[in-house]
């Protein structure tokens, strides 16, 4: 028998009565013993599963003396069945507690609840999320004029699947109809002058009307002032637009233009005019060069080639111009130096398109990108090789990526921030002198601006009329009547009704020696019978015509000795009048001036304007359109510099200049323009105070988990300030971060925000000031949305959601971005630590990436201290949220500059950049178990690769092994193995080059993909030869590395000369790079190939 022990006494002996509590053992298996090393995901806490707890419970049967006699096991026993149900209670109480004992630790809790509890505990408050904020352009009605309040609500059009997001202005903004697109100005006053050129020939004139029933060949009669010349004009061609119903005639010209010649003599003028300073020599040392390429002996064969060369000169010597010039260099500059660049490139471009060439530099890259994928030798090479000609079109984007990166300038936070000076505001150009005469008189209010919109400043227009001649015909030689008056008498044959006195008519000589056709006024007008100089037989009566006897006011014709027969005289006449229009202006919009079409009252400096229209900064492309916000420095208005027939107009000058150039008939100013942001206002009563109840709290009722709190960026530690007032008793309570910081007077509140909810609180009389009593007299007013989903592209909120006065439409002309979702459990758990290091304060640097992380749209950062060549600093490289894209003008990196600025050493300069990406490659042979498909396996292995090896489980200069790459896929049920060809990373390569040099990269499974921290690196190229075998040149070199000329040069501040000495190092990169983060792109499926393995 056994003998009697205390509970968990071990029994000895030997039992066949299979109880399973006889024989040797080692004790019960509950209560378990309890292990966990450190860096678990998740705690072991259970004191015993409900299996443990039964086999414990049986195996202490046959240690108590009174159960002795209980020998059967079976589950159905009611003695075994109540032990049954005693271990799922115990399983069930531990489960629990297990689960408990997890969400007491940051880095096993599950509750997003739990983990901001635990963060509050360190003063850790999740990043909430942040609104969208954008651009919003108004339309009125015609003659409207209104005044649009801040918080005028405009929504969304959603996509399928989508909720409308809702923007609200941000300030007052006063609209007017006139101002819904600022027109530019699209014409000038006719070219026709009296000085006109006749070989140079005036630009192409247009005429009103579209059926003129003109053709090539028609004479145009210009008619001048008294005293002035006429002129005639022959039609070359003639383009209708029945559209806007008027005519384009291009006249011909009696010379061809030479546009070589003119070319050399522009260059030869701009280098004449060029100032002697020392900044100026390499621009004047190349255009010296380029005009003596242009001589008049140089080879019609050689023509394209020293055009090309010219023109590229040119343009490398301008890059070496100081960008801020005095008004000696911006003249000469702005005329000499931009009318030889003209004269140039139209030279260049008629060559080119007359010997079907293409441009240089696109001819240039297309040779470079067949040089680099095919043999060196030229004949192996031709254009019409399809294997030759698969890197061009890679290639040639070099030519368009400095214009296509290009970022339009940051405006200032708010008008008040221009920077317009006393003399320029108070210019007599300026808009704002015309208030000082209204002022002084009120009656003028509003009517000067009408008045300049119709005075007539200029001199009229010199044209007195033109005219097509209708009536052609050869002159007939009439009587002879002695005394010269045959020479004033034109004889046509027929009868020309339509001929006037007071008409003009034109003779024309068929003459070699240059003479121009000579017109006369129509006196007399008669019908007479003239015999014709032709032999007829003696009996014969002679031969007579009907014909219109003009008489004029000179004589028409000279013999010259019989030298000029009338059969060589054409003499034109029957003018139909023709209505001169405005002719187009072709000059494409940039820099910091807009001149506008008309006069516009009451714009003001420090006014949002939004310029749109199709690029025309980008080599040999069309069609690519962009738009970019600009701010008003000052108005002017005043006369046109076109001359007679000029009228006062508005000029718009920038705060910053357009980062583009646009097309100028496509380009649309919108000047109702407000900055908006995401968020609907919600007003609501809270509640009642009661003085008696200490920290009453109440809820927001209308925040919810599809309406967030609003939050708007702010300069501050947290980065961002919830969009609510709370005021008690129509007096404002401020928002503290901890109650407990308040003094018993102070009138504050907490906001508490949870997903779904948030509530505020307030003081307990001691903390914080309580609430004084009384009724409904707590109130709040908030914006709820936020999030991701605010961030829209551009014409997307369309919808009117209150209709203020004259307003009929209204649009976001440019993206909405900065839109950022609140944090999940995972954000939380990494943020919380953050709150522990920096403390608001950043010493080290590794505060900095701390302060930086922790901050709203943030994803990732890290920081280094760093020497840039001038200078030690903190370098920043930060990634949004979930990888999302932040652009180097975003709010975002303003915004954190500023706190960065405001919480660290004063005296230690800190730059903030946006991580490198490298996207891992992968190429891979999966073979996967007996029993499972293919199809499901790889698309398991694809998502696990992309969540391990995907932005929300990487760090910045965190490399990645291919050892990653095999864990992950052994891990995937019914894998059976992975046999890898290509592991590697491509980075984030502004070098259109390295990418096609790129497939000799992928050739073999690196053991990991390095992510580099940040870096100072200064890159050189080596001057010599290129792939082509053509002599390195700034242009050639700045192409192959995606630069534009200027940025090579200021690059190499030694540079001297265009020209480039063999074996010179050039820098073509000097900076930081910025830290690099390797991860799968989920948008490049391309990067991850898994083929399947029989």
């Amino acid at each position: 028998m056994n003998s009697h022990g205390g509970p968990g006494d071990i029994v000895g002996g030997a039992s066949d009565c299979g109880c399973g509590g006889c024989g040797p053992h080692s004790g019960p298996p509950t209560p378990a013993d309890v292990y966990n090393p450190p860096g678990l995901s998740a705690l072991r806490y259970r004191a015993g599963t409900h299996g443990q707890f039964m086999a414990s419970m049986r195996e202490r049967i046959a240690s108590r003396p009174a159960l002795a006699a209980l020998r059967t096991r079976e589950p159905d026993d009611p003695a075994i069945a109540l032990l049954d149900c005693w271990a799922v209670v115990a399983d069930i109480l531990t489960f629990y507690t297990e689960r408990h004992a997890q969400e007491g630790f940051v880095a096993t809790a599950g509750e997003q609840e739990s983990l901001v509890l635990l963060g509050r505990l360190v003063g850790h408050r999740p990043r909430p999320a942040l609104g969208a904020g954008g651009h919003l352009a108004y339309t009125l009605d015609p003659g409207a004029r209104s005044t649009v309040p801040a918080g005028t609500q405009a929504r969304s059009v959603p996509s399928p699947g989508q909720l409308p997001q809702t923007f609200e202005t941000a300030e007052d903004l006063d609209a007017d109809a006139q101002w819904n697109t600022l027109a530019v100005r699209l014409t000038a006053p006719p070219p026709l002058s009296p000085y006109s050129s006749r070989d140079g020939g005036p630009e192409p004139v247009t005429f009103t009307g579209a059926a003129l029933n003109l053709r090539a060949g028609d004479r145009i009669l210009v008619l001048f002032a008294a005293g002035q010349t006429p002129q005639v004009r022959t039609v070359a061609d003639v383009t209708p637009d029945f559209t806007l119903g008027r005519t384009t005639v291009t006249f011909l010209r009696e010379a061809p233009p030479d546009l070589p010649a003119r070319a050399h003599s522009a260059l030869s003028s701009a280098e004449r005019a060029a100032p002697r300073r020392a900044a100026v020599e390499p621009l004047r040392a190349a255009l010296e060069e380029a005009r003596d390429l242009l001589t008049p002996e140089t080879d019609p064969d050689d023509l394209y080639e020293a055009l090309a060369q010219a023109d590229r000169l040119v343009a490398e010597g301008i890059a070496f111009l100081p960008e801020v010039r005095d008004g000696v260099l911006a003249r000469w500059a702005d005329r000499e130096v931009a009318r030889a660049v003209r004269a140039v490139r139209a030279a260049l471009v008629a060559v080119a398109a007359d010997r079907r060439r293409s441009l240089p530099d696109i001819e240039y890259l297309r040779e470079l990108a067949r040089s680099l994928v095919c043999p060196a030798s030229h004949e192996d090479r031709s254009a019409g090789d399809e294997e030759c000609d698969r890197a061009t079109a890679l290639v040639a984007t070099a030519a368009v990526l400095p214009a296509l990166r290009r970022t339009p300038a940051r405006l200032p936070a708010s008008g008040r921030e221009v920077g317009t000076s006393l003399g320029a505001l108070w210019d007599p150009r300026s808009d704002a002198v015309p208030g000082l005469l209204a002022a002084a008189d009120p009656r003028l209010a509003g009517s000067i601006h009408r008045a300049w919109a119709t005075q007539r400043i200029a001199a009229p227009r010199q044209t007195s009329g033109i005219q097509v001649l209708r009536i052609k015909g050869r002159p007939l030689a009439g009587p002879r009547t002695g005394d010269g008056s045959e020479t004033e008498n034109i004889y046509l044959e027929g009868a020309h009704d339509g001929v006037l006195p007071g008409m003009h008519v034109v003779t024309e000589q068929a003459r070699d020696d240059g003479s121009s056709p000579q017109v006369f006024v129509v006196e007399v007008v008669t019908t007479a019978q003239v015999r014709l100089p032709v032999p007829t037989p003696e009996d014969a009566p002679p031969i007579t015509v009907p014909v219109t006897r003009i008489t004029v006011d000179g004589a028409w014709y000279e013999d010259h000795d019989g030298r000029v027969p009338y059969e060589s005289i054409t003499v034109r006449t029957g003018g139909d009048p023709l209505v001169l229009a405005e002719q187009p202006v072709t000059e494409d919009v940039a820099g910091s001036r807009i001149e506008l079409a008309q006069v516009h009252a009451g714009l003001r400096p420090g006014r949002r304007l939004i310029v749109s229209g199709e690029r025309t900064d980008i080599p040999g492309t069309t069609g690519v359109t962009a738009a970019e916000p600009v701010m008003l420095a000052a108005v002017r208005q005043s006369l046109g510099a076109d001359g007679p027939g000029e009228s006062v107009r508005t000029t718009l000058l920038l705060a910053a200049p357009l980062a583009y150039t646009y097309r100028r008939d496509t380009v649309v100013i919108h000047g109702n323009v407000v900055p908006a942001t995401q968020g609907e206002t919600r007003t609501e009563v809270l509640g009642s105070g009661d003085a008696a109840r200490a920290r009453q709290s109440f809820p927001l009722r209308q925040v919810s988990a599809s309406a967030p709190l609003t939050h708007l960026p702010a300069a501050t530690a947290d980065g961002a300030e919830p969009a609510l007032t709370v005021r008690v008793d129509q007096v404002r309570w401020h928002l503290s971060e901890d109650l407990s910081l308040l003094g018993p007077q102070d009138h504050g509140h907490r906001l508490t925000e949870r997903p779904g909810t948030a509530s505020v609180a307030f003081g307990d009389g001691i903390h914080g000031s309580r609430l004084p009593t009384g009724l409904e007299n707590v109130t709040a007013t908030y914006r709820t949305g936020a999030g991701a989903g605010g961030n829209l592209p551009a014409g997307r909120i369309t919808q009117l959601a209150g209709r203020p006065p004259g307003v009929n439409a209204v649009t976001n002309p440019l993206p909405s971005t900065g839109g950022t979702d609140a944090d999940g459990p995972e954000d939380i758990r990494a943020g919380v630590p953050l709150r522990c290091r920096a403390l608001d304060r950043l010493v080290s640097v590794q505060d900095y990436a701390d302060f930086a992380r922790a901050r709203p749209g943030i994803g990732r950062a890290t920081a280094a201290r760093l020497f840039d060549g001038r200078r030690e600093l903190v370098h920043l490289t930060v990634a949004g949220v979930d990888d999302a894209p932040i652009d180097v003008s975003d709010p975002l990196l303003s915004g954190l500059t500023t706190a960065l600025a405001a919480y660290g050493d004063p005296h230690l300069p800190v730059t903030v950049d946006v991580r490198e990406r490298v996207v891992l490659v992968l190429s891979a042979g999966l073979r996967v178990l007996p029993d499972h498909t293919f199809d499901t396996v790889e698309t398991a292995v694809r998502a696990a690769l992309l969540r391990t090896l995907g932005f929300a489980a990487r760090d910045l200069a965190r490399p990645a092994h291919l050892s990653e790459v095999l864990a992950t896929a052994q891990a995937v049920p019914g894998v059976d193995h992975l046999d890898v060809d290509v592991f590697a990373g491509i980075p984030a390569t502004g070098d259109p080059l390295a990418l096609v040099r790129l497939p000799a990269s992928l050739r073999e499974a690196a053991d990991a993909v390095d992510a580099r921290p940040a870096r100072a690196l200064r890159t050189f190229h080596t001057v010599g030869q290129d792939a082509t075998g053509s002599d390195d040149t700034l242009t050639s070199i700045a192409l192959a590395h995606g630069l534009s000329v200027a940025e090579l040069v200021a690059l190499n501040p030694t540079l001297r000369a265009v020209g480039l000495r063999q074996g010179r190092r050039l820098t073509v990169f000097s900076g930081i790079r910025p830290a690099q983060l390797a991860v799968f792109a989920p948008d490049l499926p391309e990067t991850l190939i898994l083929r399947r393995i029989p």
